[in-house]
């Protein structure tokens, strides 16, 4: 049939509800509301968990979350905190795994470079690039590991290296060393045996 058309309806049955509409049930079983603690942000797992069975509520799920936030403290709740909810209910824990999405450096100077990371979070390796790019400014960056985007652990255990435009120094290469041929070799022996 069209759309919206009722195509029967009982007065007794249940009321129908446009989505996102919510009914207020009065609670008549004597079930006891509690609140969500407020306090669980920041806390570890474990602490969160003890502070819901301390307001009669269990631990549901745990959902682990991309977030700065040292690996395993609790980044929010579901219900969020402050809500009515009944005794002995499950409530969700967000969870930081410690990983931040990787900012994008490349073509940065190394300053500002190390700048926009350290902000995020993460510790900062400087390496000149392999291959020197005369087009490019010096002490630009050319690359970074991991690259932007990607999700990585922050701290001093993982950090980000950034690959910079640097000229050459100076010192010799190899094939420019001063090479051997100056130095007498045994054939150019300046003592003739003596014949007698």
């Amino acid at each position: 049939g069209p759309k919206d058309d009722v195509i029967s309806q009982d007065p007794t049955a249940d009321i129908l509800l446009k989505k996102g509409e919510s009914i207020s049930l009065v609670v008549s079983l004597g079930v006891h509301l509690v609140a969500v603690p407020d306090r669980l942000v920041g806390l570890s797992e474990q602490e969160a968990r003890t502070a819901l069975r301390a307001a009669g509520l269990k631990a549901g799920p745990v959902v682990s979350r991309n977030s700065s936030a040292p690996a395993g403290q609790v980044l929010g709740t579901n219900p969020p905190a402050g809500s009515q909810v009944a005794e002995g209910s499950s409530v969700t824990l967000f969870i930081s795994n410690a990983q931040v999405k990787v900012p994008d450096v490349v073509r940065k100077d190394l300053t500002t470079a190390e700048g926009i990371l350290q902000q995020a979070g993460f510790t900062v390796l400087e390496k000149p690039a392999a291959v020197y790019d005369p087009s490019l400014p010096d002490n630009i960056v050319v690359s970074q590991t991991p690259s932007a985007g990607t999700f990585a652990a922050t701290g001093p255990n993982s950090p980000v290296t950034i690959y910079y435009n640097a000229k050459p120094t100076k010192s010799p290469s190899p094939s420019q060393s001063p090479s051997p041929s100056g130095s007498p070799t045994p054939s150019e022996s300046p003592a003739p045996t003596p014949t007698l």
